[in-house]
């Protein structure tokens, strides 16, 4: 009666098992794509911006960059005359 019992316990979690699987498996599916509408005429100028980010942005940090990059230029130069001198 107890043996009897078990396999059906065993059976019962196996197929309980499975139907979790199955079960997580339907349930996750991808959603649909949703269509943004991007309104044509907003008044904003892309071209403005970008003139905007060059001039106070990247101009500038290039600057930085070459003169950062002149002294390293000039101190690895120094450090290969003379060593030790550091």
């Amino acid at each position: 009666m107890v043996l009897n019992l078990l396999k059906i316990s065993y059976k019962l979690k196996y197929l309980l098992g499975i139907l979790l699987i199955v079960v997580g498996v339907l349930s996750c599916k991808k959603d649909e794509p949703k269509e943004v509408e991007v309104p044509t005429s907003t008044g904003f100028k892309i071209e403005n911006l970008l003139k905007n980010w060059s001039t106070s942005i990247i101009i500038p940090s290039y600057e930085e960059y070459k003169t950062d990059v002149n002294e390293l230029q000039i101190a690895t130069s120094q450090f290969k005359n003379s060593p030790s001198g550091l």
